[in-house]
């Protein structure tokens, strides 16, 4: 038994494609996460309560 050429080359395009989504969304959930501190502590206190 032999695996195929084809299978091989879908499952590395899945493979990357899931790697490269995970990698954007955790990007973004540190780019949001560093927007927000930086509005939270650029407010003035006042507005906080």
């Amino acid at each position: 038994m032999q695996t195929s050429g084809a299978s091989i080359l879908v499952h590395a395009i899945i493979f990357f494609g899931l790697i490269t989504i995970f990698t954007i969304a955790i990007n973004l959930w540190n780019l949001f996460g560093i927007w927000f501190n930086w509005f939270l502590y650029r407010m003035p206190l006042d507005r906080l309560q």
